[in-house]
């Protein structure tokens, strides 16, 4: 699968995604192949199934690696680029793809009159692999029978050291002893174990893992003619899944210290080019020394064996999920054995129960010890992928409606399907702007500032990448949203939005299936819309007077607003509340509160350029306490569009009391101070109140004691958003009502920091 360019016309969107039109809403839908293509999607980790369902690739285990050679291209020393197939025949050559077409009843069979020396056939794969058998298939009828004497050999690509021809280092690894009359021939290829390190973690059974030999050239050699020789196929069983190589397609890659060279050699399937590293200098790490090279592979996979070759002394292998900041290694798994090193190896062959990898680090054990270079770097996947991020292009739904102008997102909706130990996470941003970035390289490919690349002569100037991102008005990311349908989460309306998918799974033989993804969109009440909240400033839990500002700005194709939602931080008085349009005092329809912090107005006419101001009372408790406009319409309930802050920091109240300050607990009250719960109906209950000030994550836990300290009661809450209240009946966790004396209220809010602790006292009498 492609990836998409960032930079795709998006009007593309209109034709490919099955985007529905009307006067009232209007859906953007994902649903099919050609709809996810304007998606920037990690090629070859997600597969389409026949009705356009998305989920994640499998990567098996075992195939003949024969099947698909075709498929690779790759450089030579004397052909330049070639593709994978037949490599060299001396007789018939002609019939020889007959070998490798997979079909054992077309034949190769060559011409009697070149020769025994000239009856030779040899397969390129294409790019080395971890082969663990060849098969050799002859036909036996009538005209075709098996050849009789011959010999199998293999080469891993490396060339004699010196050489810039074509000539390979190979290997015997069959020859028939008595005239062969079998019709099939299987060879198990096996590695030297003098010249191999295998390391094994305790869960991995060595006969399980198999043995292997890296292959890139097979070739069968005739040691004498035989009548009606012929060959139907060979066949190749190799480890696959290696994910090495497509890095760089999934927005990964690899990036090195200083005394890399050709790092691009360590995944490029041939096992003749190197990684170059110079000795590093003295350092008291591995990173300053400059000696390591990472790879990103682009997705996090399951992954259970990786290959180097060849290496040399003094290096180590680290694995990891994530990759954290520069110098950071957390996370990081070394991989080489207790006792082993690594002098004296030319193959690293790694297994071990699958774990989540994602970056894997090749780095010298100190600044002194390495030298050499790496050859070829395999990663070898199991199953599905354990975690891939999907990204939509940007997509400009002015464009997509065709009017050019701002839409407000009503929600996000999907259909998918998720097996046990797998999840979709899905996230947005929204803004109205785009710009480009330029990255500048040399001739070596490193990035330079724009003035070193324009004060380079031009024969050393490299190319220079452009890239389209995000403007200065876009939110950031979303938070995950939690079920489908639910409303939009990030900043609208917007001209421009972006959507991501994330499937992840904890069991590699699961996939998530995402069926469906689409949002729901419409025009904006108004084009623009921005306010500013009065005054800034407020004492802790002391009733204010706000004064909210509107100004939005709107056309004559804006439908306009009638209703306002505000967040507040707290209780408010209905009847207090006033709103000004125009500078004129208006009466409103509908004046409510929900959930204690949401203040829902009605309006007698829709607004589209009218300042508005609204007025209201209300305690703050907590510095930086933001106050969300959002703006509605009772003919649309689908929508709450946001209003912009005019400037930074405009709907912010802070708190200056409360700066540098430990308290978190303000305004406590006991009421009344003595009670009696004898069921008469007077001071039956008592409660306590107090204001939480400062802690942004508090967990209030009151607890009824006695004077001896002992736990009479535990009390739920029953209050609003920062200002507590609890209520006692006098009954004890048992239900009983407890003796006449003195009791004590201990209030706990269980913050991270700060003084979070208070005990007040209340009477009991009858």
């Amino acid at each position: 699968m492609q990836q998409c360019s960032p930079a795709l016309n998006i009007a593309l969107i209109l034709t490919c995604c099955g985007v529905l039109l009307d006067a009232e809403a209007e859906e953007l839908r994902f649903d099919s192949a050609d709809a996810w293509r304007v998606w920037q999607i990690p090629a070859g980790v997600v597969q389409f199934d026949a009705e356009g369902a998305l989920c994640l690739q499998r990567f098996e285990r075992q195939v003949n690696a024969v099947g698909d050679a075709e498929g690779y291209r790759h450089q030579t020393k004397e052909r330049q680029i070639v593709r994978g197939g037949i490599w060299q025949v001396r007789s018939n050559r002609a019939a020889a793809r007959r070998a490798i077409d997979g079909d054992i009843q077309t034949i190769w069979q060559p011409d009697p009159a070149d020769g025994a020396r000239n009856w030779l056939i040899e397969i390129d794969l294409g790019r080395v692999v971890l082969a663990q058998e060849v098969v050799v298939r002859f036909p036996d009828r009538p005209g075709a029978r098996p050849f009789r004497q011959f010999k199998i050999f293999t080469s891993d690509g490396r060339r004699f050291r010196g050489r810039s021809d074509d000539i390979f280092i190979h290997q015997e690894v069959y020859s028939t002893s008595l005239p062969n009359r079998q019709t099939a021939i299987r060879v198990p290829l096996a590695y030297e174990r003098a010249d191999t390190l295998q390391a094994l973690d305790a869960s991995v059974d060595l006969a399980a893992v198999g043995a292997f030999l890296p292959v890139q050239y097979v070739r069968l050699e005739a040691d004498a003619l035989s009548e009606d020789a012929a060959l139907a196929e060979i066949e190749v069983m190799a480890v696959v899944g290696n994910v090495a190589p497509g890095a760089a397609a999934r927005g990964g890659g690899l990036r090195s210290g200083e005394q890399a060279r050709s790092m691009e050699n360590a995944v490029d399937g041939d096992m003749d080019t190197q990684v170059a590293f110079r000795r590093g200098i003295i350092a008291e790490s591995w990173r300053a020394s400059s000696m390591w090279m990472q790879l990103d592979l682009g997705a996090t996979f399951w992954v259970d064996r990786v290959f180097l070759s060849p290496m040399r002394a003094g290096f180590g292998l680290t694995l990891a999920q994530r990759f954290f900041a520069e110098g950071e290694n957390a996370g990081l798994q070394p991989l080489l054995p207790n006792g082993e090193t690594s002098s004296g190896y030319s193959h690293f062959y790694y297994a071990f129960a699958p774990r989540k990898i994602r970056h894997l680090i090749v780095h010298a054990l100190d600044g002194l010890s390495w030298s050499g270079g790496v050859g070829e770097l395999m990663v070898y996947a199991i199953g599905h992928p354990a975690e891939v991020v999907l990204r939509s292009d940007f997509i400009d739904l002015g464009q997509v409606a065709g009017d050019n102008r701002q839409k407000a997102v009503a929600g996000m909706s999907w259909d998918a399907e998720l097996p046990p130990g797998t999840r979709i996470r899905l996230r947005s941003r929204s803004g109205n702007s785009l710009r480009q970035e330029y990255a500048f390289h040399d001739r070596k490919g490193e990035i330079i500032s724009q003035l070193s690349w324009t004060n380079l002569p031009k024969v050393l100037r490299g190319p220079v990448d452009s890239t389209v991102v995000t403007g200065g008005d876009w939110d950031e990311w979303s938070n995950i949203y939690q079920v489908s349908g639910e409303p939009f989460k990030s900043v609208t309306p917007a001209r421009l939005l972006q959507l991501e998918a994330i499937l992840s799974t904890e069991n590699p033989q699961v996939t998530p299936v995402l069926r469906s993804l689409s949002l729901d969109f419409s025009d904006a009440l108004v084009q623009r819309a921005q306010g500013r909240i009065l005054p800034r400033q407020a004492t802790p839990n002391k009733s204010v007077r706000f004064s909210y500002g509107l100004w939005p700005s709107g056309d004559g194709q804006d439908s306009g607003f009638d209703r306002l939602r505000i967040e507040v931080p707290g209780p408010i008085a209905v009847e207090a509340v006033t709103v000004e349009v125009g500078a004129q005092g208006v009466t409103l329809v509908e004046v409510r509160v929900e959930a204690d912090s949401l203040l829902f107005i009605t309006l007698p006419e829709p607004v589209r350029n009218d300042s508005v101001r609204i007025g209201f009372d209300v305690g703050v408790l907590r510095n930086a306490t933001v106050f969300s406009l959002y703006l509605g319409d009772t003919r649309r309930n689908d929508i709450w569009q946001f209003v912009d802050p005019i400037e930074r920091h405009a709907d912010v109240v802070f708190l200056p009391e409360l700066i540098g300050r430990d308290k978190l607990i303000g305004n406590l009250e006991v009421y009344p101070a003595v009670f009696s719960p004898n069921n008469d109906g007077i001071n039956d209950t008592v409660e306590i109140r107090f204001a939480i000030l400062k802690a942004q994550v508090a967990q209030p836990q009151v607890k009824i004691r006695d004077l001896a300290g002992r736990l009479i009661a535990e009390l739920a809450r029953d209050g609003h958003r920062g200002v507590a209240a609890y209520r006692w009946d006098g009954r004890d966790a048992r239900g009983l009502v407890i003796a006449p004396g003195l009791y004590l209220f201990d209030v706990d809010l269980r913050a991270e920091s700060g003084d979070g602790r208070a005990v007040r006292s209340v009477a009991v009498v009858y």
